[in-house]
Order: structure tokens, then C-alpha cells, then sequence
């Protein structure tokens, strides 16, 4: 086979690429293309987030109020339970006799009571006719006075051997769900010394939070209209499952001093528990509003770079040319950043770090705006600004119930 044709065409190819290529005639490359968004105006609410535990406003600790041996548990263990529910029974037959012992001095009393009111009047009538000395009817009026004394303590003895035949039946105190059971039929139980059981109530439960002193202050500036109090502040909850705030309750309490050992307020929010899930011992997420709605800029949180402890953004100029923009940043909210200073509204942000991208690079934008809140999703911005203009990180010292 002959190649030299091959060998002279080939020769010729390379000759016209290399002439093109010397004189300028090879396509320019295109601007590479970077995702951006738009700087937003939003208005939202500035919050804070602490964490605490779950408890019942109403914890129970069953106790004999009368000693005796335990006869039967009348409930099944972790079950909800009414008021007035019998839950043990203790042997109630000594107690049902000290009863009749009572009932019986009562009658005795009563009788020696008529017989005295009956002399009473007998000497009344002797003294008006002047048969007995004043010196008898006196004493025939103190038999009666005494007989009347005697009366009304035999009546309170006999009511208190009913209180303690009444106590041989332990009663749910109140509506809620009963633990274990501690004591088993059989054993000897003291009264007001042998725990029973635990009852708790469940709806509605409350969850107690430690506040650091700087929210403390800041709430308190921000409700002048309560006089500085944070009482009655919504409160949303958030479950250890759960990344948003699914619950709402209210603030009805707070301590009225800070610990000095740890710089924190205890405070305490109130909210329904109709489903029944939530629980004692939960731990959750607390998250306040703070102060009135107000207007920020938001931007993503992937187009913040930080370099050498700087922050800034790339931001995308009139004629596409990149630009580097120290920015002062606030709370984050919903994915996105508050920036208080140096990106203004409806500006094209570079989102992401992009290889290769310099201050005066042409690029071609691609637009992704910021998305917007969903319907019943929070609008409220994160943590306020430190007096650097940087948020404070999550739970920095709030992370202890």
C-alpha cells in the first residue's frame, strides 16, 4: 500500500490549522456560568433558641395515709386514670371497728346528754320555787354543759376513724397516667412513709428552659408594655424528631433572680398536649420571639465565603463582572443570611465557591432565587447579632436544659 498520499494530506491539514490558528481566526471562549441569587428584602421576627426538658405541672407520689397491709392494686400500671379512681386497697377491717367503737360512744354521749338537759330543767324548776339551793341548780347546769362537751368529742372521734377508714382506699388525686406499681399486695405499708405509685397529669405539660443573661435582657427591653416582664410570650417547641417548631405554648413563669454560678434565668413555657405525645422528660428545643417585625436583606447561606476569618461575597455587577464584597453578617433564617452591611437589595449574589472566579471576571449568571417561606413555616430570623455583627452560634451557652 502506498501512504504517501496519506503522509501529504495529513501534512497539508496540519499546515491550514497551524495558519489559522496564527492568524487569530479560533473561536474565543465563552464566560464560564455561575449560579446566582437575588438579594431579598423580607420582613421577619428576630428569636432566640434555648433548650429544656419537659415535666407535668402535676407530679403525685402516692402514699398510705394509714398503716396496714396492703390488700390489692385496682388499676393496670401506665394506664390514665379520673379523679376519684380507687387505686389500692388496704385492710380496713381495724379501722372499720374503731368506726363502731366510735359510732357507739357517740350514742353513749348523746344518751347521758339527754339525761343531763332533762335535770337541767328539773332544777330550773326546783330553784323558780325555791326547793333546791342556787348551789344545786349550778351544778345540775354544769352536769349538762358537760354532757354537750362530751357529746361533740365523741363526734370528732368518730370522724376521725371514719377519715381513716376512708384512707384504707388510696383515690387518684387527679386526672393523669399512673407509673408502676412500687408495692406489692401483701406487704406491710406506713402511713405518710410507703410510696405507692406515681401519678402524673398530661395535658397540659409545661417546659422549663435556662435563659443567658443577654436574651434575659433583650426580652425584657423588648416588652416594655408587660413593664420588662417576659410572662406571656408565645414560646414554640420543638421535638428531638423534629427540625422546625411544631408546637406552640406560652411563657407563665419566670424565676426572679439569675443564677449567679451560671448566668441564667429559669424560665418556663406552658402548652397543650391534646395527641397525648409529648411526655415527661422530653428534651426540646425553646425558641422566643424577640421585639417587632422589621425589614432585613437575605441572602443565601452558601454564598457567604469566609477566608482567613473574612466574610464576603461575589457579587455579580452591571456588565456580569465578578466583584468581592466584605459583608457584616446577621441570624440565619430559613437557609438563608441576614446581611447588615455591604450587599444591597435585588444585588446578584454568586452562590457556592466557584473555582477560578476573580474581582473583573465575565461571567454568565444563571438565576436561583431565594425561596420563599412556606405556608405555616416560621418567619422568624435566627439569633440576634453579636456587637461584631456576627450571629452567635447555635446553643453556644444555652446547650444545658
Amino acid at each position: 500500500m502506498n501512504i504517501q498520499p496519506f503522509l501529504i494530506g495529513l501534512s497539508c491539514f496540519f499546515l491550514v490549522l497551524a495558519g489559522r490558528i496564527a492568524s487569530g481566526d479560533e473561536p474565543a471562549a465563552k464566560p464560564p456560568q455561575v449560579p446566582v441569587a437575588r438579594a431579598v428584602i423580607r420582613e421577619v421576627t428576630d428569636h432566640e433558641d434555648f433548650t429544656g426538658r419537659m415535666e407535668s405541672p402535676l407530679h403525685v407520689d402516692l402514699r398510705a395515709r394509714v398503716t396496714g397491709y396492703l390488700l390489692k392494686a385496682t388499676f393496670q400500671e401506665g394506664a390514665d386514670v379520673k379523679p376519684g379512681d380507687v387505686l389500692f386497697e388496704i385492710d380496713a377491717r381495724l379501722y372499720q371497728a374503731e368506726l363502731d367503737k366510735a359510732e357507739a360512744t357517740v350514742e353513749q354521749a348523746e344518751a347521758r346528754l339527754k339525761l343531763a338537759e332533762a335535770a337541767s330543767k328539773r332544777a330550773k324548776t326546783a330553784l323558780d320555787r325555791k326547793i333546791i339551793s342556787p348551789e344545786d341548780f349550778d351544778k345540775a347546769t354544769g352536769e349538762r354543759v358537760l354532757a354537750q362537751t362530751l357529746v361533740r368529742v365523741a363526734q370528732a372521734n368518730r370522724k376521725l376513724a371514719q377519715i381513716n377508714l376512708d384512707h384504707t382506699r388510696v383515690r387518684a388525686p387527679i386526672a393523669g397516667r399512673i407509673g408502676r406499681r412500687l408495692v406489692d399486695p401483701g406487704n406491710l405499708v406506713k402511713a405518710d412513709d410507703s410510696i405507692l405509685a406515681t401519678l402524673v397529669s398530661r395535658d397540659p405539660m409545661v417546659v422549663y428552659f435556662d435563659v443567658d443573661e443577654r436574651s434575659v435582657l433583650r426580652l425584657r427591653r423588648s416588652v416594655p408594655e408587660n413593664e420588662g416582664k417576659a410572662e406571656k410570650l408565645p414560646a414554640m417547641i420543638g421535638l428531638s424528631d423534629e427540625e422546625g417548631f411544631s408546637h406552640r405554648g406560652m411563657v407563665d413563669f419566670t424565676d426572679i433572680q439569675v443564677n449567679p454560678d451560671t448566668g441564667t434565668l429559669r424560665m418556663r413555657a406552658v402548652l397543650p398536649n391534646k395527641s397525648g405525645v409529648l411526655m415527661p422528660g422530653l428534651f426540646v428545643r425553646v425558641r422566643l420571639t424577640i421585639g417587632a417585625p422589621h425589614k432585613v436583606v437575605l441572602i443565601p447561606e452558601q454564598a457567604v465565603i469566609v477566608e482567613e476569618g473574612l466574610r464576603y461575597v461575589l457579587v455579580v455587577g452591571d456588565k456580569d463582572a465578578i466583584e468581592r464584597r466584605p459583608v457584616v453578617l446577621g441570624p440565619r433564617h430559613d437557609g438563608s443570611r441576614v446581611v447588615t452591611r455591604g450587599v444591597k437589595a435585588d444585588e446578584r449574589i454568586v452562590i457556592g465557591r466557584q473555582p477560578g472566579l476573580r474581582p473583573g471576571t465575565i461571567v454568565r449568571p444563571r438565576q436561583q432565587d431565594v425561596p420563599a417561606p412556606k405556608p405555616g413555616q416560621s418567619t422568624e430570623s435566627g439569633s440576634a447579632s453579636s456587637a461584631h455583627g456576627q450571629a452567635e452560634p447555635a446553643f453556644s451557652r444555652r446547650d444545658r436544659p
